[in-house]
């Protein structure tokens, strides 16, 4: 039988982030007690190890010491037999500098030895995003990931200043700024390139109605910034001036749709939708509200999307941004308070989602990819 294991992305970045935070990156350097001739410690010169690595004396032949002689101020001393019944001695130094040792009984023939230690500051991350930084708020931002750097840990930075218990090797911005990576070791910190996360307000889409007989005239109230308009009357007429009049041909009850798109590069939209019946004393019903906590996840994709929402029974439509409506989505999954939809048949291109929990109503703009 042949098995097949995956390995998970997550539980790496748990393993790594381990390993840092536990200075598991650590290395040995053993020096051989006794050597050629039974009288040297090997290597005796020119041994550099980074502070806290360590120092393993490892008995060979013969019967020596390793005892510390001129270690740096602050450095603890170490005196230790070094033979057949004790052959290991480990040695963690905790400050910089040079260390010289000897063996005791072996010092007049020249059995000495020294090492360094340093203190290495780290080298800097890189952080990379996994996904688009200009985003619409309420969409989900792009993680960002702060490659891997031995011995370091995290420390996240928003225009300078130090993230809040963000000391992981990814990041989630909720925030627009700009975003660097600290890496920290005892020796110092490096500071990653820097990241720019735009995070544009959607617009809040909204209109009143009056009306002359047939001809409906549609009053702009949205809040935004530099908006374009998407008007569609339920007739299929539609029209791009902020508050139009529309003169119905016939009778009958209407859905209309306003959709409001900004100025900025990520095309921020939202729809709101109100139903009028035309040939009877203005009659209208707001539908959109916000209290349904409609959330989209991930958003912008290809196949399918994940919506939440506050707990019910919720139905789903979705059309394009003049309104022309689309056949419902395929429910792929679903539960009291979440969704996943089949979008796959979809062209490439921004849609409105519109969701229905009873009387209740509530739109969020996706965009389709390919």
């Amino acid at each position: 039988m042949k098995l097949h294991y995956k390995i998970y992305p997550s539980i790496i970045l748990m393993a790594i982030t381990f390993l840092l935070s536990h200075n598991m990156f650590a290395t040995t350097q053993t020096i051989m007690v006794g050597g050629p001739g039974g009288m040297s410690f090997v290597p005796a010169t020119g041994v550099t190890i980074n502070l806290g690595d360590t120092i393993k004396f490892q008995w060979q032949n013969g019967s020596h010491t390793t005892t510390s002689t001129t270690i740096p101020a602050g450095a603890t001393a170490w005196n230790q037999n070094i033979n057949s019944s004790s052959t290991t001695y480990i040695y963690v130094p905790a400050v910089v500098g040079t260390y010289n040792y000897k063996c005791i009984p072996h010092e007049s023939m020249g059995m000495l030895g020294v090492f360094n230690v340093v203190c290495t500051p780290p080298t800097a991350s890189s952080v990379t995003p996994a996904g688009p930084i200009t985003k619409c708020k309420g969409d989900a931002t792009a993680t960002l990931t702060a490659s891997a750097v031995a011995g370091a840990t995290f420390q996240w930075y928003k225009n300078g200043s130090p993230v809040s218990g963000a000391t992981s090797a990814q990041f989630l911005p909720d925030t627009s700024g700009t975003y660097t990576c600290k890496t920290v070791n005892g020796c110092g910190n490096a500071t990653s390139n820097a990241v720019v996360v735009t995070i544009n307000p959607s617009p809040v889409p909204a209109f009143t109605v009056s009306n002359s007989q047939m001809a409906y005239t549609f009053t702009n109230t949205t809040v935004g910034t530099g908006l374009h308009w998407d008007w569609a009357f339920g007739d299929s007429q539609t029209s791009t001036a902020k508050s139009p009049t529309h003169t119905y041909a016939t009778a009958g009850s209407y859905m209309v749709h306003l959709t409001a798109t900004d100025s900025f590069g990520t095309q921020c939209s939202a729809m709101a939708m109100q139903t009028i019946t035309v040939g009877s004393p203005t009659s209208v019903q707001n539908i959109n509200t916000t209290d349904l906590q409609l959330q989209v996840s991930p958003n912008p994709a290809s196949k399918q999307i994940v919506v939440t929402y506050k707990q019910g029974n919720a139905t789903f439509k979705i059309y394009d941004i003049t309104g022309r409506s689309f056949a419902a989505p395929k429910v792929l999954s679903k539960n009291s308070n979440s969704s996943t939809l089949d979008i796959s048949t979809l062209p490439a291109g921004n849609y409105i989602l519109e969701m229905k929990i009873g009387d209740k109503s509530a739109t969020k703009r996706i965009i389709v990819g390919r």
